[in-house]
């Protein structure tokens, strides 16, 4: 079966996963997105994973931006949702690269939603990691774990919260009272 038959009168694909590890995700994502979608989306997650993704004929590992990015040029949007946890510095490296390579992301939407991985994010997982004893699930040490119990409990910083200086910096003083 091709292509064009699987998606006849098809609005929308979505690639899900519910196992651990890698199970190529990002090479349908990749397919879909150079062959058939105007939209790339990543609901969830953070950085604790990678994908593949060849710029330039040249292999890139990106944690945070969906392989679609690439796209960006034919004016295919690319999404960050609101479901994800961002560390800026790792978003930053990654626009850098893109920029390196003369990819554009000017059709990039990040969900106002989103939620920042702060530094505290990142002691307090590494923390938590080394008290463990043996038995417990591990943690990649990027912040991503205590960044999402803070996005649930309500007390995390949103993307949507750099933009307004004094929300930011009552939430930020709230965070170090529950550090």
């Amino acid at each position: 079966m091709g292509l064009d038959k699987l998606l006849k009168d098809v609005q929308v694909v979505a690639i899900v996963c519910n196992q651990w590890g890698d199970t190529g995700k990002g090479k349908f994502s990749d397919f879909f997105a150079s062959h058939w979608a105007d939209v790339t989306a990543r609901g969830t997650g953070g950085n604790n994973a990678g994908h593949t993704v060849v710029v330039n004929r040249n292999e890139k590992i990106y944690h945070l931006i969906p392989a679609g990015i690439v796209n960006d040029p034919r004016g295919q949007t690319t999404i960050l949702g609101n479901g994800m946890v961002i560390d800026l510095a790792v978003l930053s490296n990654e626009l850098d690269d893109l920029d390196k390579e003369s990819i554009s992301y000017n059709h990039l939407m990040i969900s106002s939603d989103a939620n920042v991985i702060m530094q505290y994010h990142v002691v307090r997982d590494r923390n938590r990691d080394q008290s463990q004893k043996k038995g417990g699930i591990g943690s990649t040490g990027r912040g991503i774990g205590p960044c999402y119990a803070d996005k649930i409990s309500r007390n995390g910083i949103s993307i949507g919260n750099l933009f307004d200086k004094d929300k930011l910096s009552r939430k930020i003083k709230d965070s170090w009272i529950h550090f």
